[in-house]
């Protein structure tokens, strides 16, 4: 169970009241910097196309994003989107997404600590057609860019660093911690309470030559939340990857392997209230060309698999990714970049009291976004 929709009402919590005026710190502070120091603007456009059996599916997400780099190792940022779904069966949703605004500041060699908090100007709905949008949109396997276009208020923060213990080496350490508030993802529904989450994550990267190799891995829990009257459990979740990666002059390839086991959700009996798709493993081979000092290239194949759950494999299913992109750099403070990726994979959409076949699905992506430095 993971509700992605929120009700205009929203029950604060007392940490969360606290974000709205950082939030208005926040503004305050990318206004008053912007012309001391250095910064970027973003926009970026997204179009995406799935389709399996009798159903399909159509978005559009637009995004807009600032950051400003001010005195003393300070930084803030903000983003703001649009997305506009739609499905077969005259079906649609659009609506703004969630806002989201740091703060973050170097406090000495790479440490870094970091404010965030994401402001729940999403759409909210309670209509079926809707929520079978919203359950598109989350699934995994589909790869979309949107998971939602609303949730609660959440307040988090986190600290990380890097450090070189020896020539060619470099290892990281950070941690985070959320606090979501409670929402209503259906009108006149129940609250929903995620409950507050943290994780820890480390990488290591060794880089003799021309050569780099870099294992990165990422530890998150959440506590008890609930869903009206419902209690609900989570057991931790991993996500890790490694990769192999070898430079030419003009040129680089790369190997990576990814595995995730995401979080399980339960209620106080032990009955699992989230399907999922299972364990996920990926391999990706990938290539970059340099072509000249504006322009480059870059492709990649990827293949990913989910294991399905218990013993008759329930959520089965896999995709295949081909992508290509291109960026182009205008001066030496704007760049323009477009991307391509075409999709293929089967899934299984089984119960335990009937198991049912593979079927096929496809889709296609296409991406532009561009960046101005000032």
């Amino acid at each position: 169970m993971n509700p992605s929709f929120r009700s205009a009402r929203c029950c604060l919590r007392p940490c969360s009241i606290a974000s709205s005026v950082f939030a208005i710190a926040v503004s305050s502070f990318l206004w008053t910097s912007s012309a001391q120091g250095a910064g970027s603007m973003n926009f970026g456009a997204v179009v995406d196309s799935r389709s399996w059996g009798s159903e399909s599916l159509q978005s559009l997400n637009y995004r807009l994003g600032a950051q400003v780099d001010a005195v003393y190792g300070w930084r803030a940022g903000i983003r703001v989107g649009y997305l506009t779904v739609r499905g077969r069966h005259s079906s649609s949703l659009s609506a703004p997404t969630d806002t989201r605004l740091f703060v973050s500041r170097r406090l000495f060699g790479s440490l870094e600590s970091r404010l965030t908090v994401d402001l729940p100007t999403g759409y909210a709905t309670q209509s079926e057609s809707d929520m079978a949008i919203t359950r598109s949109l989350q699934d995994v396997l589909l790869d979309l860019p949107v998971r939602s276009t609303g949730s609660s208020l959440r307040f988090s923060t986190a600290l990380g660093g890097t450090y070189s213990p020896a020539l060619d080496w470099t290892v990281g350490l950070g941690a985070a911690w959320q606090d979501p508030s409670t929402y209503q993802p259906i009108e006149q529904g129940p609250d929903y309470d995620q409950g507050s989450s943290y994780s820890f994550s480390g990488v290591a990267e060794y880089r003799p030559g021309d050569w780099t190799w870099r294992t990165r891995v990422r530890w998150a829990h959440s506590g008890t939340g609930s869903y009206g009257s419902t209690t609900i459990e989570t057991t931790p979740g991993w996500t890790g990857d490694t990769m192999l990666l070898r430079r030419w002059t003009r040129t680089s390839g790369w190997l990576r392997f990814g595995f995730r086991q995401p979080s399980e959700y339960s209620n106080a009996e032990g009955m699992q209230l989230d399907a999922g798709r299972g364990n996920e493993q990926s391999l990706t081979l990938g290539a970059f060309l340099h072509a000249s000092t504006k322009l480059a290239f870059d492709g990649s194949l990827s293949h990913a698999r989910y294991l399905g759950r218990g013993a008759r494999e329930l959520g089965r299913s896999k995709r295949t990714e081909l992508h290509t992109g291109a960026e182009l750099r205008i001066d030496s403070k704007s760049s323009l970049r477009l991307d391509l990726s075409i999709y293929r994979g089967q899934f299984r959409e089984s119960t335990e009291a009937a198991p049912s076949d593979s079927q096929s699905w496809k889709g296609t992506q296409l991406k532009l976004a561009t960046v101005v430095r000032f």
